[in-house]
């Protein structure tokens, strides 16, 4: 397929408020990994949002693959935020040549409404030109070039074709590494797990955390030590102590065994005091303390990291 360059015949009529997220050098505890930052349209609010997204150099070396990379990041949608950023992005096929990116949308994209358009192509360009080797970007429908709305080309569209009025940013996001504990594949011990995910700098981390025990293991051969309906209402530390205000069924069939309560308190204890700042946990159900979850377990004390349990 021949896709034929055209010059840029007018600026993009498309002003998009860009919400810019800052990077903080105060981190909560956790690597901080390689990333890319990514552009999503926040349709509801008519504007653009970054993201940054981790990305393995290692593995991900060539040009095209990276491009790939960010297009696969796009229709995922935002991993941070609760935004619906995920409209179907109907893409053929990315081109590259000479610092230029030639994005070729199927015959789907024209059933999209303007907003939607005008918003995957600012997103496109935005994410796009993070990497160093594409300056411009250009669209297509099939073989067609896009118009505008006086029957135009676009033509290559760079950032500064699209006019951008800044507001206050999001809070700062990056990407964290968390040592996450859940139970063995013989339900009698505690596997340590290892994840990447975004965090948002003016959130405890400590909420992220349990977050993630509650979505449950990647690794394949073992289980989640938290009901998968359990609901955190309230997590604060202060003084070495971590408080966490959790929801829960306690007659869950989760529970197989008396063993899988213990396992249940110690995959959070051990999880959060891989944090420095974390010595004890302390637990509410649904905001009380003195609640009978075990016979051999007492909720009204504090929890200490307890290594003996880690496989």
């Amino acid at each position: 397929m021949k896709i034929k360059k055209t010059a840029i015949a007018v600026m993009l009529l498309f002003i998009l408020p860009l919400i810019l997220a800052s990077c903080n050098k105060n981190l909560p505890q956790g690597k901080v990994k390689d990333t890319v930052t990514v552009y999503f349209a926040d349709y509801g609010r008519g504007s653009l949002f970054s993201e940054n997204i981790p990305i393995d150099y290692d593995e991900i070396k060539t040009n095209r693959d990276k491009t790939q990379f960010i297009i696969n990041a796009l229709r995922k949608g935002s991993q941070s935020t609760a935004i619906q950023t995920n409209v179907d992005m109907p893409i053929q096929e990315v081109n590259l040549d000479d610092r230029l990116a030639y994005v070729l949308f199927d015959k789907q994209y024209n059933q999209l409404s303007s907003q939607e358009q005008m918003g995957i192509r600012a997103s496109l360009v935005y994410s796009l030109t993070e990497l160093s080797f594409i300056e411009r970007v250009e669209f297509f429908v099939d073989d067609t070039p896009i118009l505008n709305i006086n029957g135009q080309a676009i033509g290559a569209i760079s950032r500064n074709d699209i006019i951008l009025n800044v507001l206050n940013p999001n809070p700062p996001t990056t990407i964290q590494t968390v040592t996450l504990y859940f139970i063995s594949s013989d339900g009698k011990s505690l596997v340590k797990e290892q994840r990447d995910i975004q965090v948002n700098n003016s959130i405890a981390l400590e909420r992220y955390i349990i977050e993630e025990l509650i979505k449950g293991p990647k690794q394949e051969g073992i289980f989640p030590a938290i009901p998968k309906e359990t609901v955190m209402n309230d997590i604060n530390t202060k003084e070495g102590v971590c408080q966490v205000d959790l929801s829960f069924d306690i007659k869950s069939k989760h529970f197989t065994t008396s063993e899988s309560k213990a396992l249940m308190i110690y995959s959070i204890v051990n999880s959060l005091t891989e944090l420095n700042r974390i010595q004890k946990v302390a637990f509410l159900i649904d905001g009380k303390k003195e609640i009978e979850f075990s016979k051999d377990i007492d909720l009204s004390e504090f929890f200490e990291r307890k290594e003996a349990l880690i496989e």
